[in-house]
């Protein structure tokens, strides 16, 4: 999804820019007879189609950024690439809509359907910060480590991917001083030196991962059904962990 959001977007910027350039291109201004385009301010439309195409474009690049750091669950991107196609689509019709006229006074002005000429521009502009302030959330929440407590005999793990597991359910604990390689991210963060979420090992076991890379130690916690590795920000607050987890599950 990576570089399919990068040649999207790119895409859509190019064929944004063919439209200023050549605006017979757009449809349906290029079948037009020449009185009807007479009728078209295609000034206007040419640079409203710009706008929207380019912020657009700029939208499947953040999303390309978003997926740069994160592995989003299938439906998620499905959901956020048409709402960005979705809100194109109405932009492109607000724009034909806005700069087709019926006539011209008798400055040779033509008259338009829409006199707000910053419509458009504001739809444009909704979409890129849209996908800005969507994907500076979500990498916001992906750049904070997890809050792991030990509460009552639970392990309570706050924050992206969050669980509560009771200590009974924990059958094995060791201490590593080395995370294992992970094979891939199949539905999480990997945010600077912090992954959360679902992880693949090398020998294709799921496992999920609460972990800051700070030198260790990591903790390897495996319960009937879940492999977990986890730890706090610093290497003291995990011996801490450590200690705590110990004292709970004797």
């Amino acid at each position: 999804m990576l570089f399919a959001n990068i040649f999207v977007g790119v895409l859509i910027i190019l064929a944004g820019i063919l439209c200023y350039k050549f605006p017979n291109q757009i449809n349906p201004y290029g079948g037009m007879s020449p009185e009807r385009k007479a009728l078209v301010d295609i000034d206007g439309l040419r640079r409203s189609i710009l706008w929207i195409m380019v912020a657009t474009g700029i939208a499947f690049l953040l999303l390309a950024v978003f997926h740069k750091y994160l592995a989003a669950h299938p439906m998620l991107d499905f959901w956020a690439i048409m709402g960005i196609c979705v809100a194109m689509l109405v932009a492109v019709l607000i724009a034909m809509k806005r700069h087709n006229g019926w006539g011209k006074d008798q400055n040779g002005t033509i008259y338009t359907h829409d006199k707000d000429r910053s419509v458009v521009i504001v739809v444009a502009v909704v979409i890129s910060l849209a996908a800005t302030a969507f994907s500076v959330i979500v990498l916001a929440r992906a750049s904070k480590s997890s809050l792991i407590e030990v509460k009552d005999s639970v392990l309570h793990i706050s924050g992206m991917y969050g669980r509560d597991i009771p200590m009974e359910d924990i059958a094995t604990m060791k201490v590593l001083d080395e995370m294992p390689v992970m094979a891939m991210r199949t539905n999480g963060s990997s945010f600077k030196n912090k992954n959360k979420g679902h992880f693949l090992t090398t020998d294709d076991e799921k496992c999920m991962l609460f972990v800051t890379y700070n030198g260790g130690p990591y903790i390897e916690l495996r319960t009937a059904d879940e492999l977990i590795y986890l730890n706090r920000e610093t290497p003291e607050e995990t011996k801490m962990l450590i200690e705590e987890l110990e004292k709970a599950r004797q």
